[in-house]
């Protein structure tokens, strides 16, 4: 059952959902996106999603059946140097701004100075930690949400360890 939620307007969020529309589905065509852009609440031209597809590096590409899709084209390299580099200052961070963690079942709770818990909550959001499937974050505390129900846990102590350096 798909719920149909009121997106903001804005370009960010617009380029997220044709990232998510490519990736979970098989989009042959902009007609096709343009429509199912336009159900799900955005007022779009095709001039602006063809603007759109190019920002995000979307690509039509031949399956093996001969019919054309959308697919998202990373350059690997700059994921790899990505990832390290969110993954290098989310270890810094942390190191600088946890004072406590804790868990319960498939949550971790992270203790932060006050103002800094939303900046962690993003860098861990970003990061892509094994097992974390959101944050929500206060002003000195994250909630952070794992997959399954001994995942806090772990996910708390990945995170402690990395505050202890």
């Amino acid at each position: 059952m798909e719920i149909n939620m009121k997106y903001p307007d804005s370009k960010t969020a617009r380029q997220h959902v044709i990232e998510e529309l490519i990736v979970n589905r098989k989009i042959s065509s902009q007609n096709e996106l343009l429509t199912l852009l336009k159900s799900k609440g955005f007022d779009i031209t095709q001039t602006t999603l063809s603007r759109d597809l190019d920002e995000i590096n979307a690509v039509k590409s031949s399956k093996t059946d001969g019919k054309n899709f959308y697919t998202i084209k990373k350059k690997s390299a700059d994921i790899l140097q990505n990832s390290k580099d969110i993954r290098q200052k989310l270890e810094k961070s942390l190191a600088e701004f946890v004072i406590s963690v804790d868990s319960s079942a498939n949550l971790a709770i992270i203790h932060t100075p006050a103002g800094a818990a939303q900046y962690v909550a993003s860098l861990i959001d970003q990061s892509s930690i094994e097992k974390v499937i959101a944050t929500i974050a206060g002003d000195n505390t994250v909630l952070v949400v794992t997959k399954g129900i001994e995942d806090g846990r772990k996910v708390a102590s990945q995170i402690w360890e990395y505050a202890k350096q």
